[in-house]
């Protein structure tokens, strides 16, 4: 019996997190021009971190500014204005630095309007709730609720799971969902048990058993070439082009895992991403990242630009399909909302 969520790393959603939890920094900011030592602060950071999306700002329909991220990042408000039994939050200064410049780094490239840096390991991690002091194992709502491992980098989660019963659905369909906190311990190739593999802004965490997981866990990281290993509950290494797989996230970011076909094929393989044009017919996952597979013609095709029709969000840059035409995504609307 198992549970899989997929969970933010940050609580939030890059872009928008930021912004919630700059709220929590009680700091003042003034306009910046994004990076430098200006992110060794808090402020600093918030600053840049707004300047550099305030480009992106005419895709989420706003051609003026991003006054209302400045003015989230230079608010003097604390946590507690929300919730007076929150645990504070904290900034850490080198990986707000490090973040800065990798965002840098992708508007030059002209990446940044459509990541967000949501795929920039380092911001994912800028901010963190401290202070829970919930035990593991113990009842919970919320990650912050929990105490973190106090050594080798480790964290905490609020971690849920339900019986499984024919299929998926609890007893008469339903479920009893129980929610726990874990200590969580950032794994390398071979460390056991694990519960879950962190990619990007985002931790799928998968269980298996009646009983719910050890107190202290690993956490396995796509970025770091691993994956968490649902038979054996150990971090492996992603599997190359041409390894055995059992599905995409078990195979480097670079290729997917390609379906066995014919009797005598074996098991599936990592096969190379599928270029622009090429059919997808037998694999809707393979294409490039910055591409999606048109189920009319069964081919990779680029991912559709803001403001280009669409049926499905899955279509555009920025995942977000409104009204049968790519829109701004979510995190970009927060930020650069005029009022």
């Amino acid at each position: 019996m198992s549970r899989t969520i997929a969970h933010s790393t940050m609580g939030l959603l890059f872009a928008t997190g930021v912004v919630a939890s700059l709220v929590g920094t009680s700091c003042h900011s003034s306009s910046s021009g994004g990076g430098g030592p200006s992110a060794a602060s808090a402020a600093g950071f918030a600053a840049d971190f707004c300047n550099l999306l305030g480009p992106c700002c005419p895709d989420a329909g706003d051609a003026t500014s991003n006054q209302v991220c400045l003015a989230f990042a230079s608010a003097p408000f604390s946590e507690s204005t929300y919730d007076a039994g929150a645990p504070p939050i904290t900034y850490d200064a080198v990986l707000g630095q490090a973040c800065i410049a990798a965002m840098q780094q992708e508007s030059s490239s002209g990446t940044l309007c459509t990541t967000l840096g949501s795929d920039i390991v380092q911001c994912n991690q800028v901010f963190s709730a401290t202070g829970g002091s919930v035990q593991p194992g113990q009842p919970c709502q919320q990650d912050s609720d929990c105490e973190a491992a106090s050594d080798g980098g480790g964290g905490a989660a609020c971690f849920a799971q339900y019986p499984l019963v024919d299929g998926g659905a609890g007893p008469e369909g339903g479920s009893s969902e129980t929610a726990t906190c874990i200590q969580t311990m950032p794994g390398q190739v071979g460390d056991g048990p694990c519960i879950g593999t962190q990619s990007g802004a985002t931790t799928i965490y998968d269980w298996g058993g009646d009983a719910g997981p050890p107190a202290q866990v690993y956490v396995c990281n796509a970025a770091d070439g691993t994956t968490c290993d649902e038979p054996s509950a150990k971090c492996v290494a992603l599997a190359a082009v041409g390894q055995p797989c059992s599905q995409d996230s078990t195979c480097i970011t670079s290729a997917y895992c390609a379906a066995a076909t014919g009797l005598d094929a074996g098991g599936s393989q990592c096969a190379p991403r599928l270029v622009d044009g090429a059919s997808c017919t037998d694999a809707f996952s393979g294409c490039l990242p910055t591409s999606y597979c048109d189920d009319g013609s069964m081919k990779c095709t680029p991912l559709l630009a803001i403001g280009s029709p669409c049926t499905v969000s899955d279509q555009c840059a920025s995942n977000a399909c409104d009204n049968q035409v790519c829109a701004g995504s979510l995190g970009l609307s927060v930020v650069c909302a005029s009022q």
